[in-house]
């Protein structure tokens, strides 16, 4: 081999060398980098994981927002970063509120929440992530008004990262923004990064969401139960106070010879306590039909001041009784309305009661109805112990009374104000309550549409049948003398009072304890009439009358017959009519009614 031969070998060793020594460092370094790439993801995935550990901790979604804008800030390498995320408060109101990190809160606060300008609507709409490197550049920056850009006196802000935190069902809960005064600073490993803080974000928001809700759900429960066990009691004290006297002066009554005065005085406390419980239960059934929507109106046209007088004369003798002067303005030409005459009379009535109970001795009501604009108002001012700001807002809840518990000096179940309220919503009218504070007295307002004065003739309808509780009672009881009165009640003490009512009517009175014992009567000694209860056993009222119509004419099937029960609705009412009754009664005490 020459010793040209032997340089190029050499020379060509050499090179080889190189190549492969550079190829190795190549290698080497590539594997460094390839080892660090593998080392920074896995700390990544160990920041994730903490960061997921960490607001898997909390259960407080002001928390967990602050803690992601922390952890995210930190992770993307951002000189501050700001979380805004959307809010839905208690009564269903949406607003936006922020956590910062980095930068003192300042910082932001006086510029306001961001605006769907162009650069930031990507992420507030969720639509994807916004990375730049020098945001200034982007061609969507500078285009809105009043700034055209950054506000004065904001931070400088270069690169720019904003990633939408969208929940699993697709709402978006808010955003994470993050800015650089230097340009290029978030890469793509940031984006992922903080693309995964994002998801973490939003099951740990979904999870204290949920956890609120159902601490909200157990407090409200609580809430109720505590109300429904305090309206118990109450419930079973206002029950209770009228049967009591009921059952001590019937005892009296039993036990000892009374002199004339004092009888009549206990007959007066009798009935005045049988009255009030009447009431209570009446307040109760009134609120279980509007809450089932079972409730009726029988709705006509009519002056509003009939209600309202109706109301004050009903009210007078218990303001009178307390010492306090009821005062009237009322426009005779105000109206007409479409309503139920009866239950606007109840309306202003409990409204009245209302005043009266919660108005000290010489205070002051005034009922004032006038027109205002399209509608009418009936306003009840009392100068009682008035409503504290607390409590205004749930004056018309039912059973609910701002001087609850044992201690309590006002009596009643707290429904008078609810039941107004939602007979005065099914007539298309509002309630409202106003007070300056305890002391301060109280004013109800109510407002109802007026109807037209003049209407087109309307097609023939049937009428409902109904008394018209705004006209006065007669007040002598009516004459059936030489009449036979059949009584037919399952019941031995109503089928006494029914016989002494009857009676004292002056009729011929035969009682029956059922319908197979009247249907014997009625052909046997043929009465004039049968008046009977509906509610008995194996036979009721109406199969007593179906049984009745097949017996014919001449075994006395023609008899009229009234029926008599404590259902006092439209629809009972109604019911009993179409089933061939000639008169519905719901309660014979009132022997004017008979």
């Amino acid at each position: 081999m020459t010793d040209d031969e032997e340089e190029r070998l050499r020379s060509v060793t050499l090179e080889n060398a190189r190549s492969i020594l550079a190829a190795r460092t190549r290698a080497e370094e590539e594997l460094r980098a390839a080892q660090e790439q593998l080392r920074e993801e896995k700390r990544g995935l160990e920041i994730l994981n903490a960061i997921g550990m960490k607001l898997g901790s909390h259960l407080d979604t002001k928390s967990i927002v602050q803690a992601v804008t922390d952890a995210a800030t930190e992770l993307s390498g951002a000189k501050f970063g700001a979380f805004f995320y959307n809010v839905i408060g208690k009564q269903g109101e949406a607003y936006q509120l922020f956590t910062l990190a980095g930068a003192p809160r300042e910082a932001f606060g006086r510029f306001g929440m961001p605006r769907n300008t162009p650069i930031f609507n990507p992420t507030f709409r969720g639509e994807g992530i916004v990375r730049s490197d020098d945001i200034t550049r982007d061609p969507r920056y500078g285009k809105m008004a009043p700034h055209y850009g950054m506000p004065q006196g904001h931070l400088p802000v270069k690169s720019y990262l904003a990633v939408p935190v969208v929940s699993r069902s697709g709402t978006v809960l808010g955003g994470l923004f993050f800015g650089h005064p230097d340009a290029g600073v978030f890469t793509e490993r940031a984006e992922r990064l903080i693309a995964g803080v994002a998801a973490q974000a939003v099951i740990a928001m979904d999870n204290a969401r949920l956890y609120e809700s159902e601490r909200e759900a157990r407090a409200d429960a609580e809430h109720l139960s505590h109300l429904k066990d305090e309206f118990l009691a109450t419930l079973s004290h206002e029950l209770r106070t009228p049967l009591s006297a009921i059952l001590g002066w019937a005892g009296v009554i039993a036990s000892r010879p009374m002199s004339h005065e004092h009888l009549r005085h206990a007959v007066e406390v009798i009935e005045r306590n049988a009255r009030a419980q009447t009431s209570l239960i009446e307040d109760l059934l009134d609120m279980s039909r509007v809450t089932s929507g079972k409730i009726r109106l029988d709705v006509r046209t009519l002056p509003p001041a009939l209600a309202v007088e109706a109301a004050l004369d009903s009210a007078q003798p218990a303001a009178d009784a307390k010492g306090l002067r009821l005062e009237k303005i009322i426009d005779p030409k105000a109206g007409p309305i479409m309503g139920d005459p009866s239950r606007l009379q109840q309306i202003v009535w409990n409204l009245l009661s209302n005043a009266i109970k919660f108005t000290s001795k010489g205070g002051k009501i005034q009922v004032v109805l006038q027109r205002v604009n399209s509608h009418i108002e009936i306003s009840i001012a009392d100068t009682g112990i008035g409503i504290s700001s607390e409590f205004l807002p749930h004056v018309f809840d039912r059973f609910r009374q701002a001087d609850a518990g044992s201690a309590r000096r006002h009596g009643g179940l707290g429904l008078g104000l609810a039941i107004a309220k939602q007979l005065v919503e099914l007539h298309g009218g509002s309630l409202r309550a106003a007070s300056l504070g305890e002391g301060q007295g109280s004013t109800f307002t109510i407002a109802f549409p007026l109807t037209a004065v003049h209407r087109a003739p309307a097609a023939e309808k049937a009428e409902h049948p109904a008394a018209d509780p705004l006209q006065p009672a007669p007040s002598q009881l009516p004459d059936l003398a030489g009449l036979v009165v059949l009584a037919v009640d399952d019941n031995a003490d109503a089928r006494e009072l029914m016989h002494k009512i009857l009676e004292d009517c002056g009729a011929f009175v035969m009682t029956a304890a059922s319908a197979a014992e009247a249907l014997n009567l009625v052909e046997r000694e043929k009465p004039h009439l049968i008046v009977t209860d509906l509610g008995m056993p194996e036979a009721d009222g109406f199969e007593l009358l179906r049984r009745l119509r097949n017996l014919g004419p001449e075994r006395g099937g023609n008899t009229p017959a009234i029926a008599l029960t404590a259902f006092a609705r439209a629809e009972d009412r109604m019911k009993v009519l179409r089933a061939g009754f000639r008169i519905h009664i719901s309660n014979l005490n009132n022997s004017r009614s008979a």
